[in-house]
Formats: C-alpha cells, structure tokens, sequence
C-alpha cells in the first residue's frame, strides 16, 4: 500500500529487540489467527451442504472471532489480513446456494493446507519461544552469579584487610612473640591471596556478562527474531493465499454474486502481509520504555553502586545500583544488579543547581552529593573520590545550562564563619551543636 511504502521499514530484530515477550504474544496470536480461519473453513465444508440457512448461522458464529477493532475499522483500503477474514466472512452470508462440488473444492485448497502447516507453525514457534527463554536464563543467571560472587570477594577482602590489621597490631606490641607474628603474618598472606584470587574471579565474571550479555543483544536474539519473522510473514503469506483460493471459488461457483466476490477479492488481493504486524510495532514501542531490566541497558554511560538515602533522618543509607544513560538524560535506581524493574527514573533536567555537593560533616561521610529537583530531593554517597568525581563532573555537565544565566554571574562563596553568641537549653546528648541552614536547605553541622 502506499502508506505502508513510505514508512520505513520495521521489523522484530530493530524495533523489538528488548520485546522479547512482545512477539512471543504476537505470533501466538498470529497461530490463533490461523488456527480460527482454519476452523473457518473446516466448518464452511460441512455447513455449505445445508445452503443458506447453514451459510448465514456460521456468518454470524465467526464475526467475533475478527478483534473488534478490525470490525470496526473494515474499510476496503485498509490491507490488513484480519479486515479480508471478515470481509470473507460477511461473503459467507450471501452464499446461500453452493453444492457438493464447491464442499469438496474448499475442503482439497483451503482446509487441507491450513491442517496441516498450522500443526507444523505451532511446533515451529514452541521451539523458537523455549530457544529464546532459554537464552534470556542464561543471561539473567550469569548475573546472579556475579552479584554472589561480588559479595564473596567483598567478604574475603573484608577477612584480608581484618587479618592484615591484627597483624599489625600484633607487630606494634613489644610482647608479641616472633612465632605469634609469622603465624599472623602467614595468616594474613593467605587471606591477601584469597582476597586477590576472588578479585581476578570476579572480574573475569564482570566480562563475561559484558560479553554474554553483547553477543546476547548483538547475535543471539536478532537472529531468533529475524527467524521468527520469517516465520511470522510465511505465515501470513500462506493465509493470504488460502483466503485468495476461497475468494476465488466463491466467484467461479455463484454466478449471481460475481459482483459481491469480486469486491471481496479486491479487498484481500490487497493485503499487505507486514501490515499487521507493522501497525503490532508501531502499537508497542520498547525503545523509549522506562520499566527495563538492568541487563536491558546496553552502553551506559555510567553505572556504579551508591549508598542513598532521603532527606528525612530517620532513615538509613542503602546501597543501591545507579545507572545513568545521557542519551536518555535518565538515571535509574535499582536494588541490585540482577533487577527486573527500576526502583525510580529520574528525567535529569537542566539547571544550575540540579547536582550538588554535600558537606562531610552533615552526614559525619565523606564522597556525598545532591540531586535536587522539582519533585524529588536524594543523597547519594560514593564509595571512592575518583567515583565521586567521576559521577559529579558527568551530571554535572549534564545539567547546566548551555546558555549564562543570572547565577553565573553571582560570586561564589566556599567559606562561610558563622559564630555562636549565645546557646541555650542545650541537649546533653548529642554530637552537634548547630545545622546550618543556606536557601531552606541543610548543609554542614557543627
């Protein structure tokens, strides 16, 4: 069709490449679609020997079987392969005087093929969909194993690091025998390997989900797509024909409704086989949905765990994972590595105070900062200086405006006195005196 021409080409492998389930659902119903026509035409052979009266009841049986919206939407030029069903079925109820001769005409063309490659599509599309679940296992276990083996080597360089510290102390007493420090010293060695040894283990695991989780959005799963696809427009392409040969007896064996068939020959000469499911991708955009897993984000820009927490006190720090893709401008928050759903998404809008760095004495921790925006106040931490820089200098980038505003101007100041005359009715517990407050918000305590 002349739309459909000028559209760019869609197809499962580009559109759907993280709709996985998208197009299992699809093609199930692309095996229903051809498993009703079939029930459609293996009713007709019996039911045209009883003419019109039978004609008219199955006429009326499989007008539900079309969705509503292609009922309603049953114009001539639109080509799609449901809106020819129900124009065939309508046919139906003007075929009233077809004999043995047409029942066994439909029975050898029509319903004989559709027997059987429908058993052989069905069969076709259970091993893709099992071929693809298996795939996506195997992606989603190889990042469980990663986040156990992330908390193995956290434990074992904990053990190091506590073994390594005793040492020390043992070394800095005078009284300490020199059997007692080679046991220790020894001790600590052994724990300092195996800390090193989970280390190359699990950065050998990190790259091997890097690389399973490329070749799996790369090769495995355009290439089970685009075989589904195929699949998919044989499918509809031997549907199309089977209802093309119906269409074509309806015309040669009632010579009074010539005209009705041909129209109805028209109508599904016309189909498009991709316009189905071309109008099914354009229906179910993945690309821009914000509910992904994490092994979903492909190339983020950047992705570490921070601590985080709300402005309210009274709860803690968590650790959480934060991934940050600028092509989106979005940051995700996940509870760890091997989610399937994003806690929060925040839209990073633009602003000269959006990121900001947070005293160390407000939270008595260094590496904090700040996202502020219009409905959504967090404090993150970073376990490191460089992660902290890292992530401060990118969102930071990210968020300031591209033009000077009036705040660019204004003179920044990093020191601040503030001098305490007079206190009273003081708290005696406590590890603070005074929180200081700028423009509403909390910054250092003392």
């Amino acid at each position: 069709s002349p739309s459909s021409a000028a559209a760019p080409a869609k197809s499962f492998a580009q559109d759907l490449l993280f709709g996985f389930n998208l197009v299992c659902k699809f093609t199930e119903e692309g095996i229903r679609q051809t498993r009703e026509v079939y029930n459609l035409m293996k009713r007709r052979q019996t039911i045209e020997q009883d003419y019109a009266k039978a004609m008219a009841k199955l006429a009326q049986q499989y007008r539900a079987v079309v969705p509503e919206e292609k009922r309603k939407r049953r114009s001539d030029s639109e080509p799609s392969l449901w809106v020819a069903c129900y124009h065939h079925i309508e046919q139906i109820q003007n075929i009233a005087d077809l004999h043995d001769d047409y029942s066994s005409s439909i029975g050898r063309q029509v319903h004989d093929v559709l027997a059987t490659r429908a058993r052989d599509e069905e069969v076709t599309r259970k091993l893709a969909v099992q071929e693809g679940q298996r795939h996506q296992k195997e992606l989603q276990d190889a990042y469980t194993a990663l986040k156990k083996m992330q908390a193995q080597a956290a434990q074992l360089q904990k053990d190091a690091d506590e073994a390594r510290d005793g040492c020390e102390r043992a070394r800095n007493n005078f009284q300490t025998k020199d059997s007692t420090l080679a046991k220790l010293e020894s001790k600590a060695v052994a724990a300092e390997e195996k800390a090193a040894a989970a280390a190359r283990q699990l950065r050998d695991q990190e790259e091997q989900c890097t690389a399973q989780q490329s070749d799996h959005y790369d090769s495995i799963m355009p290439a089970l797509l685009q075989s589904m696809e195929r699949a998919e427009t044989e499918r509809a392409l031997l549907l199309k024909s089977c209802l093309q040969r119906a269409t074509a007896l309806d015309a040669s064996l009632l010579a009074r409704c010539t005209e009705a068939c041909s129209s109805v020959a028209r109508v599904t000469e016309a189909v498009d086989v991709r316009y189905d499911m071309d109008e099914f991708i354009s229906n179910h955009p993945v690309e821009d949905d914000v509910d992904v897993p994490v092994t979903a984000i492909v190339g983020p820009t950047l992705k570490a765990h921070l601590d985080v927490r709300q402005p309210s006190a009274s709860k803690p720090w968590k650790d959480n994972l934060f991934v940050y893709v600028a092509s989106q401008r979005r940051l995700y928050q996940y509870e760890s590595d091997n989610s399937m759903h994003p806690r929060f998404v925040l839209q990073v809008p633009t602003g000269d105070r959006v990121i900001r760095p947070v005293d160390s004495s407000l939270f008595l921790r260094s590496h904090c900062f700040q996202i502020v925006t219009r409905s959504v106040t967090q404090f993150l931490a970073a376990p490191d200086s460089d992660t902290y820089r890292l992530w401060m200098d990118t969102l930071g980038a990210a968020t300031r405006p591209r033009r000077p505003t009036l705040a660019s101007a204004v003179t920044v100041v990093r020191n601040l006195q503030v001098k305490v005359t007079e206190a009273k009715d003081l708290a005696r517990s406590g590890d603070y005196f005074a929180l200081v407050m700028l423009d509403d918000e909390r910054q250092p305590r003392r």
